[in-house]
C-alpha cells in the first residue's frame, strides 16, 4: 500500500522531467530555426544591397585597384589565414607610396576616377545622361578643370535642346562625389551590421548562399586600404564585426 502512495509522485517526477526535456528540445529547434531564418533575411538584404544602390562599390575598388596596380597584392591577400585591417598590417603589405597612390587616385580631380564612378552610376534623369556623356570623353591626362576650361554643350531632346556650361558639369562632379561618398559610408555600415548578426549568433552563417559569401568576401578585401588605413593603432577599432566575420 505504501508503494501505492510513490506511485504518483514517480509519475509525476518523470511527466514533469520529460516535458522539461521536451520543452528544451523544442526551445533549441525554435532557437535553430529563427538564427536560419534570420541568415535567410541577412543574405536577402545583402543581395539588395549589392544589386539596388547607385554604385556598386566592389567594382569600383576593384578598377581603382587594377588601375594604380595594386590588385594583385590584393589578391594575395586572400591567401592568409587572418587579416587584423590596422594599419601597421597594411604598411607590411604596401609601401607608403602605394597607399599614397591608392587615396591620390580616388580625388575629385582625377578625370579617370570620375569616369570610374560614372560607369556604375545609375542616372536619374536626362541631364545626368548628358554630364555622364560629356565626362566619357574627357582626356584622363588631363584634370577635371583642364577638360572644362570655358566649354558648353547642347544637347537635343527632340522637343527642346538642353544647353550645358562649364558651371554645370562641375556641380555635377561634386554632386557624384557627394552621392559616392554617402553610398560608401551606408555601404560600410550596412556590412557592418549584417556581420554582426552572425558574429553575434543571431544568425546561422552556414545558411548564407556560398555565392553570397564568395561576393561578400572580395567586397571586403576589394575594401581592405580604406578599412586598414581607419585603423590605427592606440585607436578604437572600426568594423570589428565586419572583420571577425571575414576571417
Amino acid at each position: 500500500m505504501k508503494g501505492d502512495i510513490y506511485i504518483p509522485i514517480i509519475s509525476s517526477i518523470l511527466s514533469g522531467g520529460i516535458s522539461y526535456y521536451a520543452a528544451t528540445v523544442v526551445h533549441k529547434f525554435n532557437k535553430r530555426y529563427k538564427r536560419k531564418e534570420k541568415a535567410v533575411e541577412m543574405a536577402d538584404e545583402f543581395s539588395k544591397l549589392i544589386s539596388k544602390r547607385s554604385f556598386d562599390i566592389g567594382e569600383i575598388n576593384k578598377k581603382i585597384l587594377e588601375n594604380v596596380g595594386l590588385q594583385d597584392k590584393i589578391n594575395e591577400l586572400e591567401n592568409k589565414m587572418n587579416l587584423s585591417f590596422d594599419n601597421h598590417e597594411l604598411r607590411t603589405v604596401f609601401t607608403d607610396k602605394e597607399i599614397a597612390k591608392y587615396h591620390t587616385y580616388k580625388k575629385v580631380t582625377n578625370t579617370e576616377f570620375i569616369k570610374i564612378l560614372l560607369r556604375t552610376f545609375k542616372n536619374e534623369n536626362y541631364k545626368e545622361e548628358c554630364l555622364r556623356a560629356i565626362i566619357l570623353e574627357f582626356d584622363n591626362k588631363k584634370t577635371i578643370k583642364e577638360n572644362i576650361g570655358d566649354k558648353q554643350w547642347t544637347f537635343s531632346t527632340g522637343e527642346k535642346e538642353i544647353v550645358i556650361k562649364s558651371n554645370d558639369v562641375l556641380q555635377g562632379i561634386n554632386t557624384l562625389i557627394k552621392k559616392y561618398n554617402e553610398t560608401h559610408i551606408y555601404c560600410m555600415n550596412k556590412l557592418e551590421y549584417f556581420s554582426m548578426h552572425f558574429t553575434n549568433n543571431i544568425a546561422d552563417s552556414n545558411t548564407v548562399y556560398q555565392s553570397l559569401h564568395q561576393i561578400y568576401l572580395k567586397t571586403i578585401l576589394s575594401l581592405y586600404i580604406d578599412i586598414s588605413s581607419t585603423n590605427k593603432i592606440g585607436h578604437e577599432k572600426f568594423y570589428v564585426n565586419l572583420i571577425e566575420f571575414y576571417n
